[in-house]
């Protein structure tokens, strides 16, 4: 599987975004605030915290 590589122009949209810890051109780390409301978002019946 191919891993996506943030194009320089990329890495600055993500930046904007405020749900965004860092990033990097192959990686992306979320605020907990963003985590928080992802686990409150996702059904129970998912083990949501394997996605971070």
């Amino acid at each position: 599987m191919t891993r996506k590589v943030f194009t320089d122009e990329e890495i600055e949209m993500i930046r904007q975004n405020p749900h965004t810890r860092s990033v990097t051109p192959k990686t992306i780390k979320f605020t907990q605030e963003f985590k928080d409301l992802f686990l409150e978002r996702v059904p129970e019946r998912h083990h949501a915290q394997s996605n971070f």
